[in-house]
């Protein structure tokens, strides 16, 4: 597999979502042109622009992957509408699921539909923190600082908790 690493942020909150979280890994992992190398813990965090949803459960998966950034990123969109994620004119809405490409190797891509790194990444905690688990040296290519001290230097102090939560997908693949 030729880029690593890249990362990806998980996230759900209507249905099922630690189940809709389980499904997302197991069908990434069992697409042969990408590999799951680390899987953050589960952290509930509340939803941030509209906060009148159910909280939502999210994780960081590092990926390797032969996947172009923008084969990824249709991908990911086919996955979440594989996994029942509606379409919803109404932005920020709950969600069955969502899979963003947060980090793309050391790239820095801008085009009209994608954007990398993530652009809203630093004042995400929901991302950094799950992020700065796996990956705490990792440096953005954009600031050059380190994941740790973006999760440091985070304005946003909305809530994130670390969870006991284990995705199915892991006791699948006998992690646990």
């Amino acid at each position: 597999m030729k880029y690593s690493p890249v990362y990806l942020g998980l996230g759900a909150n209507i249905g099922q979502p630690l189940e809709q979280l389980s499904r997302a890994l197991t069908a990434l992992e069992a697409d042969e042109r990408l590999e799951i190398l680390k899987i953050s813990s589960i952290y509930q965090t509340e939803p941030r622009y509209f906060t009148a949803q159910p909280d939502f459960l999210n994780l960081v998966a590092e990926v390797r992957t032969d996947f172009e950034p923008i084969e990824l990123l249709d991908y990911c969109k086919q996955l979440e509408k594989q996994l029942g994620r509606q379409p919803n004119l109404q932005r920020n809405a709950p969600r069955e699921i969502d899979i963003d490409i947060l980090y793309f190797a050391n790239q820095i891509i801008h085009m009209t539909n994608l954007i990398i790194p993530h652009p809203s990444l630093t004042e995400r905690r929901f991302v950094l923190a799950p992020l700065a688990e796996i990956a705490p040296a990792f440096v953005c290519p954009l600031t050059s600082k380190k994941i740790s001290e973006l999760l440091k230097a985070c304005s946003n102090q909305s809530r994130v908790v670390k969870t006991d939560l284990i995705p199915t997908y892991l006791t699948n693949q006998g992690v646990i």
